[in-house]
């Protein structure tokens, strides 16, 4: 496979995860009523919405607007969007039930966080021909950015494990 095709796919691929990751943090920041952890979910959202679109265009750059993904990313992948498409279904949600989506959460993020990083390790946008379509340095840049915010999304989400120990 064309390492642009491959970048493509995976950049596709991403955008359906954090579009989906950012549906899921939104909806628990709607259903959990409690601040200032409904403003700390929403807070990952918005940089959810802000990845997933920008993975899109990128993607498209590249000439792909549509992929298999589960076949192209594998079980881990498919686990993510299941665990975001199980905290959709949820109409309410207790303090104690929190706690575990947190835990799963936290794993989303790292899978996210790990897949970012082996872009950049394993130097798939350096595959990419040096006259290819797109910009290296830029596509590098924001990946790096995203990841900062993976990191971010982290800590966010261990500071609101703290303020709902503090509550109980």
């Amino acid at each position: 496979m064309e390492p642009v095709c491959e970048l493509g796919k995976f950049l596709y691929c991403s955008f359906i995860l954090e579009e989906k990751v950012a549906k899921a943090y939104e909806h628990l920041s709607k259903i959990f009523k409690d601040e200032p952890i409904s403003s700390l979910f929403n807070f990952i959202a918005y940089d959810s919405f802000k990845h997933a679109i920008c993975f899109k265009i990128m993607s498209n750059n590249l000439g792909v607007d549509i992929c298999n993904c589960e076949e192209f990313m594998g079980k881990a992948w498919k686990d993510v969007i299941s665990h975001a498409e199980r905290f959709l279904e949820k109409s309410e949600i207790s303090k104690e039930e929190i706690l575990s989506i947190i835990n799963n959460l936290e794993k989303l993020e790292n899978f996210a966080s790990e897949e970012y990083l082996m872009l950049i390790s394993a130097r798939l946008i350096d595959q990419v021909s040096d006259d290819s379509i797109i910009d290296q340095e830029n596509y590098k840049c924001f990946i790096e950015w995203v990841m900062e915010d993976e990191n971010k999304h982290k800590k966010i989400l261990m500071m609101i494990k703290e303020l709902l120990k503090e509550k109980s």
